[in-house]
């Protein structure tokens, strides 16, 4: 390296993430600090939600990460214009707005979900690199109709309330605290 360099090198991931930072300075020796990352763990791709169904959304990340941001998007792409970034998903929605980093949601799949293919996104603001780090499902995942034995549409019509609700609740709490 040329005397008085200063190059730093940035690697990042899931579109501007950074996962690591190596950085050289004159008269120091190298090193690499990696910082924090948040990983889904369930839905992580194959599995089959019916609409209705309480699931399980599962991560890790950092203690030090007191919320985390939960959405849904669908697999399947439309063109949103250069002014939208390319192209953006055909559906995308919010699960939860400001969850506790426990690492565990549980969810009902709404029934105005469209069936289709999904992953899920989690999102953080970690305050160790004051950046947003996320992470989606490995690979999609599936939601189909509710046909499960004993659902029937008035059952998951009080589900999908239900889970409004509780949303609405925690959300409400969160903003009192």
């Amino acid at each position: 390296m040329a005397s008085g360099a200063n190059p730093t090198n940035l690697t990042s991931q899931f579109g501007g993430v950074i996962q690591s930072i190596t950085s050289y300075a004159p008269g120091c020796s190298n090193y690499t600090r990696h910082s924090p990352s948040v990983t889904v763990l369930s839905p992580n791709g194959g599995e089959t939600w019916q609409q209705g169904s309480r699931q399980k959304i599962t991560w890790q990340a950092p203690s030090s990460i007191p919320n985390v941001y939960i959405t849904l998007h669908s697999t399947q792409l439309r063109w949103g214009g250069e002014g939208a970034g390319g192209y953006i998903p055909v559906f995308s929605t919010v699960i939860a707005s400001s969850t506790a980093n426990t690492g565990a949601y549980d969810w009902v799949v709404p029934a105005s979900i469209p069936q289709g293919s999904y992953k899920v996104n989690v999102q953080a603001y970690s305050p160790d690199v004051r950046n947003f780090i996320s992470d989606d499902s490995d690979a999609p995942f599936s939601i189909v109709a509710a046909g499960g034995v004993g659902q029937s549409a008035p059952l998951t019509q009080l589900a999908n309330t239900l889970e409004s609700v509780r949303a609405l609740l925690e959300e409400l709490s969160r903003l009192i605290r």
